[in-house]
C-alpha cells in the first residue's frame, strides 16, 4: 500500500426522494472512511491520506443548501466540488467536468445517494490490498443471499474474493487509474443504466 493515499468519494447523484436521509447517510459513510483511513494510519500502514468529495446533484433540487452545510462541517476533507445539472443519473454524472481528475486518486469510492455503509462489515485495509495484490480495476460489496448472478471463483484468488458476472451497482471501490473505463460502461441514452448491473 502506498505511504500517502489520494481517496475520492464520488456521490452518484443526490436528490429527492428522502434526502434527509440521504444526506445522513452522505455523513455517516465519509465519517466511517476517515475513521477507517485514520486507524490505518494510527497503525503505520500509511503515513498520510486526503479524502476528497465529488458531489453530483440534480440542478434545481431543494435542498442542496442543506447538503453543502453538512460538507463544510466536515473538516477533514480536502476538497469539496459540486456538480449541478439537469437530468437523471447518467445524464447528469457523465457530463462532470472533475471526471477527468478521478484518475489522480489512489482509489474511488462510487457510491449511490441511499448507501449506507455499514460499520465492521468495511476493511479498507483489506479491500486496497486485494485491488493491489490481484490487479483488480474495482471491488463491490457481496450481498449475501440477494444476488441471482452466477459466481465463480478464479485459480489464485481467495475464497472471500468472487468474481461475479454481474453486479447490482450501488458501491463500488475503483482503482483510480481504471475510473474512465468504469465510466466508459454508462451512456446518456441508457440513464437508468438497465441492464447494465
Amino acid at each position: 500500500m502506498k505511504n500517502n493515499l489520494n481517496i475520492l468519494y464520488y456521490l452518484c447523484p443526490i436528490g429527492q426522494p428522502n434526502l434527509g436521509s440521504k444526506t445522513s447517510f452522505l455523513k455517516h459513510n465519509l465519517v466511517y472512511i476517515n475513521d477507517e483511513l485514520n486507524k490505518l494510519k494510527e497503525n503505520k500502514k500509511i503515513s498520510n491520506f486526503s479524502l476528497t468529495l465529488f458531489v453530483n446533484t440534480y440542478a434545481g433540487a431543494p435542498g442542496m443548501k442543506n447538503i453543502k452545510k453538512v460538507c463544510d462541517s466536515m473538516d477533514f476533507l480536502s476538497e469539496v466540488t459540486f456538480h449541478r445539472k439537469e437530468g437523471y443519473l447518467t445524464e447528469v454524472f457523465l457530463d462532470n467536468p472533475h471526471n477527468k481528475k478521478a484518475s489522480n486518486y489512489d482509489y474511488v469510492f462510487f457510491i449511490l445517494d441511499d448507501v449506507k455503509i455499514k460499520r465492521g462489515d468495511f476493511n479498507l485495509e483489506r479491500i486496497f490490498e486485494s485491488i493491489n495484490r490481484h490487479k483488480l480495476d474495482a471491488l463491490t460489496p457481496l450481498v449475501e443471499k440477494a444476488s441471482p448472478w452466477t459466481t465463480y471463483n478464479k485459480p489464485n484468488v481467495p475464497k472471500r474474493l468472487r468474481h461475479l458476472t454481474a453486479a447490482e451497482i450501488y458501491l463500488f471501490i475503483i482503482a483510480g487509474g481504471s475510473f474512465r473505463r468504469f465510466l466508459s460502461f454508462f451512456t446518456k441514452r441508457n440513464c437508468a443504466w438497465w441492464g447494465l448491473d
